[in-house]
């Protein structure tokens, strides 16, 4: 939580409403994942684990949604009710009117009914995303018991800067006099400024070690989806995982998850946070078997729309919402890695591609749709949800028909994707 003297406008704004709605963030458990990479893959592993062990109830904000508004606001792995967040937003409404308050951006008003559905849902623990950055981020506001660290990389440069060591800057900047950070396997020059930060405010940072993954192995059989297994090999949480969510880049996603798990389930740390566990749950040598079945429980259930996600076996086709060159570069090792096994072997690789100005540079797209046999495009700029999916629909039944035998990818902005998964019930209801 960053100090009230240094907040932006935003910030107060922000903070407007929740003192209109009598600040329903407080007295909650919070853990703030901030990143460029694989927010939303660590937030639901460690969300699923914190379930698994007996959380009467786990929130996990998320952005941005691929299928419905409603999963960026989850209870329980479920979205809120669409009539829950009716009536929310009808209540942000009002008060907005009667106390005068001021205009806040998409992603700040969704935080704020996030923070409302929770109050409402009696949720005692939540895994909240950071939007843009982190120290001048909406979310930054709201006091959090521990920070988790994805992996950094240029995206929005516009509002953070042209370095790595200047985007590490911005989202370093939720760290506080004294926390407890995760971080997973950075850059050298964002890890030197997030130690560098963390040593100024005297806080605590631990890193993954992608040395304590090892026997990854992608496996995959004809009609069903690919697994994900490796072994992890640091603490009472050690052992092998398998994974529903595929692709190298989960490997760091998963051991940030189980390390920040590691240390969040520290006793000393329950005790400093006031929270514990169910009877039954230790990490205690010796004792820890119940844990550990929960933490292979989260991995192997951990599911995100849009994550690298196979929506069709027959044809084969996968969404995946890579928005940045980190995103699109691991995207084309993933396919490379897909078409060894042998449901894929042989098939052209057809790309469906949509994503907003400036987040790839041309040199980049361009290597990006080398990769690819052929690539459709999609047009997301300045373009309304319905016609994003309509747009879509169609250039899925001309790529299906230009190429019959195609392993079909539709990447880039998420909210494209949507379009993909219709046309696939479009087929299956034929």
């Amino acid at each position: 939580m960053r100090p009230e003297k240094d907040w932006n406008t935003l910030q107060k704004d922000v903070n407007c409403w929740l003192e209109a709605f009598d600040h329903p963030e407080k007295d909650r458990i919070v853990l703030h994942l901030v990143g460029t990479n694989g927010k939303g893959s660590t937030g639901r592993t460690i969300a699923l684990a914190l379930e698994k062990m007996g959380v009467e109830k786990v929130g996990h904000f998320i952005s941005p949604h691929v299928h419905h508004y409603e999963e960026r606001i989850m209870v329980q792995s479920q979205p809120i009710a669409h009539e829950t967040s009716v009536k929310i937003q009808e209540a942000m409404e009002k008060k907005g009117r009667e106390c005068h308050l001021p205009y806040i951006p998409y992603f700040a008003r969704s935080m704020v009914e996030a923070m409302l559905a929770y109050r409402e849902a009696n949720v005692p623990v939540i895994v909240m995303e950071a939007g843009i950055g982190g120290r001048d981020d909406c979310t930054n506001i709201v006091p959090t018991v521990m920070n988790v660290f994805t992996t950094i990389d240029f995206d929005h440069r516009d509002r953070l800067g042209n370095t790595i060591a200047d985007i590490a800057e911005a989202k370093a900047g939720v760290i506080q006099e004294g926390s407890l950070s995760v971080s997973a396997n950075q850059q050298p020059e964002a890890a030197v400024v997030l130690r560098e930060t963390a040593a100024a405010k005297g806080a605590s940072l631990v890193f993954y070690d992608s040395n304590d993954v090892t026997n990854a192995s992608l496996k995959w059989e004809a009609g069903d989806r690919p697994k994900l297994h490796f072994h992890f090999s640091r603490g009472l949480l050690s052992g092998d995982y398998e994974a529903r969510l595929i692709g190298e880049h989960q490997l760091q996603n998963f051991g940030t998850a189980l390390v920040a798990m590691e240390e969040f389930l520290q006793p000393t740390f329950l005790e400093k946070i006031g929270f514990s566990l169910r009877k039954g749950m230790s990490l205690q040598e010796g004792k820890q078997q119940a844990v550990q079945q929960a933490m292979r429980e989260a991995v192997q259930e951990a599911y995100l729309p849009g994550r690298m996600e196979m929506i069709s076996a027959y044809p084969i086709v996968f969404i995946d919402g890579a928005h940045n060159h980190q995103a699109a570069q691991v995207l084309m090792k993933n396919l490379k890695d897909l078409l060894e096994l042998s449901p894929a072997k042989g098939k052209e690789l057809i790309l469906l591609f949509g994503m907003h100005d400036g987040k790839l540079s041309e040199a980049e797209q361009q290597e990006f749709f080398d990769a690819f046999a052929a690539v459709y495009r999609v047009h997301v700029q300045d373009t309304d949800d319905w016609e994003v999916v309509k747009e879509m629909c169609d250039a899925m039944e001309r790529a299906y028909r230009d190429h019959p035998n195609g392993l079909f990818v539709a990447a880039g902005s998420l909210y494209l994707l949507d379009g993909a998964s219709a046309w696939v019930k479009s087929r299956e209801q034929q």
